[in-house]
């Protein structure tokens, strides 16, 4: 969709968006911006970071070079951004990258497909077509058993685990909610919904 910029705004002060907007600025391929509250707010509901103490927060974001956008949301001030501006005056944007193509995959854990990466290893026995065992699980409805098969994958070096619930012996869609909430929680590894029907995409996402 070619987003003008990628950020994050609200929620928090800079400081707890630190770890956040120094990751967006090592992956995307976008301008990076920041909006961030004056502060978390107590519970009278006062934002109490200052012009002053936000400002010098941000600095260190712009001094990275993390940024190309910067200003403020919730309990900010005019005062406040007329300090940011001032701050962030004459000081260069963060540069895009040139060669802006990177893939990522996202479970709990992060993978990106990259050079120091290969091969890429993609757990397939949790796939009713490519594995007896694992089809013979679904089919008894052996919920745990079956998800124990994608953690052993990761175990031995899985990178992403695919999942095949698609049989002409059972109704996909109904596998699909005790299946995957049972997969879930147990690993960190990003999952590949292998199937041909939008439907089961859809239910897999959710």
């Amino acid at each position: 969709m070619k987003p003008f910029a990628i950020g994050l705004n609200c929620a928090t002060g800079p400081d707890l968006m630190t770890d956040h907007i120094r990751t967006l600025a090592q992956m995307s391929a976008r301008p990076v911006s920041c909006f961030p509250n004056a502060g978390l707010p107590n519970e009278d509901n006062q934002y109490l970071e200052t012009p002053e103490s936000l400002t010098a927060q941000l600095e260190k974001f712009v001094n990275q070079g993390w940024l190309n956008i910067v200003g403020g949301c919730c309990g900010t001030t005019p005062a406040h951004i007329r300090a940011i501006a001032r701050m962030a005056a004459g000081k260069p944007p963060r540069t895009i990258p040139t060669n802006p193509h990177r893939a990522y995959y996202s479970g709990i854990d992060l993978v990106e497909a990259e050079e120091t990466l290969r091969p890429l290893i993609v757990g397939e026995r949790t796939n009713v077509i490519g594995s007896r065992l694992f089809k013979n699980m679904i089919a008894e409805e052996k919920w745990e058993e079956a998800t124990e098969i994608a953690r052993w994958q990761v175990k031995n070096g899985a990178h992403v685990i695919d999942v095949c619930l698609q049989s002409s012996e059972r109704e996909e869609l109904k596998d699909i909610d005790p299946f995957y909430g049972m997969l879930m929680p147990k690993i960190k590894a990003p999952v590949m919904i292998d199937t041909t029907d939008p439907r089961a995409i859809e239910a897999a996402l959710k």
